[in-house]
């Protein structure tokens, strides 16, 4: 039997390399992708493994979505 921690865990680096892949084409694109098919935690926790990896403006992109997932405003 596969241990639930480590079938999410297997899930969402799959999500973040399609994630990755989508939003070095189109960030926008992505993120209406993923606003469709991911519910807000498993969203939350992509967007947290991709922040590092992203070019400084991908980032403002990641954290003005994040902001606005927790109740803030998009800058």
């Amino acid at each position: 039997m596969v241990n639930p921690i480590m079938k999410y865990s297997i899930e969402i680096q799959n999500l973040v390399e399609q994630m990755n892949e989508i939003f070095c084409r189109d960030g926008e694109l992505a993120l209406n992708a993923f606003r469709r098919r991911l519910d807000k935690s498993t969203q939350t926790a992509v967007f947290m493994c991709l922040y590092e990896s992203m070019t400084p403006e991908q980032q403002e992109i990641i954290w003005a979505e994040l902001q606005e997932m927790a109740g803030g405003q998009k800058e």
